[in-house]
């Protein structure tokens, strides 16, 4: 499981990579929260006589897997131009960001998070600092999906890919 990733070549000297959290990670949140909810009806008088929240929380878990459904970032690699942009898109608006190919020194693959769970490819700048990490906001990259990626990445800039 991971991330659904997109590429898009529109243009010869343009790549575009879309991520987009992964339609069975959603289904299986929602199965888990509705799962719990089934628990506490079964489970607890009061939940079934007044089941409102139970309600309330099974809508939210819906919402909120719509909206992050919605959700997704692009990076797109402008050869012509030497340029990176990178856009997240959310319900809560769209966030844009440039940099310039001179400011990207190499590529990593690397594995971050609290339980050391997301695979992330790290566009990497002077002194070893990340300048740009992807996936951002969705949760994780499959391990062939990080690979590939950071390996086409590494390729259309022209820079080291750097293993964690």
């Amino acid at each position: 499981m991971g991330a659904e990733v997109t590429l898009d070549r529109d243009q010869p000297q343009r790549l575009r990579i879309v991520l987009r959290e992964g339609g069975i990670d959603l289904l299986w949140f929602v199965a888990v929260v509705m799962a719990i909810v089934l628990a506490l009806y079964l489970l607890s008088p009061d939940a079934r006589a007044h089941p409102a929240l139970l309600v309330g929380l099974s809508l939210a878990a819906v919402v909120w897997t719509l909206a992050a459904r919605r959700a997704h970032e692009i990076l797109t690699i402008d050869r012509a131009e030497r340029t990176l942009t990178t856009q997240r898109v959310s319900v809560f608006g769209e966030r844009e960001q440039q940099l310039n190919w001179r400011d990207i020194s190499a590529i990593r693959l690397a594995t971050i998070g609290l339980d050391s769970d997301r695979l992330v490819i790290e566009l990497m700048g002077d002194q070893q600092h990340v300048a740009l990490r992807l996936p951002r906001r969705i949760h994780t990259l499959s391990a062939e999906d990080q690979s590939g990626l950071g390996r086409l990445v590494s390729e259309n800039l022209g820079v080291p890919l750097l293993q964690e």
